[in-house]
């Protein structure tokens, strides 16, 4: 399998960027960036590591430095070592592509103060893949990616057409959403959080609202015995202002039995326009 190592990748897409590589043939090593505690980006764990993860992938690298291949994206701050370590590699055959914003499809971010978009990740996923992929190959519907997140959480459940208008969202939104399966994954993997659930969206940049004109009526049933009827406004959304079409919607509800967390999800797609009732009858053995 071909071996990369990338620099700078947003948080936000790590994920994102690593699976569709993977799926590909390619298996990539990353140093992140995010914003530090006064709104810069830097590389993540912090700078003065990113040398050391570096030589952790080129010195087993089978082939040597001519198998190497390191992609360097143009918008945290790059340490004085870490360039004096890839002119080095250059020097010894490796492959290092250090890109520019507005240049071959790299899209902008002001600094000293970035403001991290979704419309900038995912311009900056198709510039990535572009430059790693020969021929990219559409990405698969992202109805699919949230079946997928379904079927490997056993708690994570769609209930009914809840996916039916999924695929109307812009490609600018498809990440949200992607972002938002992962934290439904991770919440039911970890029967809760921990935390509020406020601050558990807010530290991956999901806009969590608990207010709204839609409203849900779940009732919800366990070996035919309903156990819970109600009425919840609770959702995930990216966009305000704009066209219905645009403003992505994920509306859900929780449910804590036997103490387990379950989480149904009602609707993904653009703006609904009406009420959404459901029901659902969980078939759970006796413990």
């Amino acid at each position: 399998m071909r071996q990369v190592f990338l620099i700078g990748v947003p948080k936000q897409l790590r994920r994102r960027i690593e699976s569709a590589l993977e799926g590909r043939g390619i298996s990539p090593s990353t140093i992140i960036t995010d914003l530090d505690r006064v709104g810069r980006l830097q590389l993540m764990p912090k700078p003065e590591v990113a040398v050391t993860l570096l030589r952790q992938y080129y010195e087993p690298l089978e082939g040597g430095f001519e198998n190497a291949e390191v992609y360097v994206l143009p918008y945290a701050p790059m340490p004085g070592d870490i360039e004096t370590e890839l002119e080095a590699m250059v020097d010894m055959g490796a492959r290092v592509y250090d890109f520019e914003m507005e240049v071959d499809g790299w899209p902008y971010l002001h600094s000293p103060r970035p403001k991290v978009t979704e419309p900038f990740l995912d311009a900056l996923f198709d510039a990535l893949m572009c430059a790693l992929v020969d021929e990219v190959a559409p990405e698969p519907p992202l109805s699919q990616h949230v079946s997928k997140a379904v079927a490997s959480s056993p708690r994570l459940v769609l209930i009914g057409d809840a996916i039916a208008l999924c695929d109307e969202l812009p490609d600018y939104r498809h990440g949200f959403v992607t972002t938002a399966m992962e934290a439904f994954v991770e919440l039911v993997a970890g029967n809760g959080c921990g935390v509020g659930l406020d601050e558990f969206f807010k530290t991956r940049n999901l806009h969590f609202a608990k207010t709204g004109g839609i409203q849900t009526k779940l009732e919800i049933s366990v070996n035919s015995k309903v156990i819970r009827d109600e009425v919840h406004h609770i959702h995930l959304k990216s966009g305000d202002r704009t066209s219905p079409q645009a403003a992505a919607r994920i509306y859900f509800q929780m449910l804590t039995h036997e103490q387990l967390l379950w989480i149904f999800l009602l609707y993904v797609g653009p703006h609904p326009d009406t009420n959404i009732t459901r029901k659902i009858d969980l078939a759970i053995a006796p413990a």
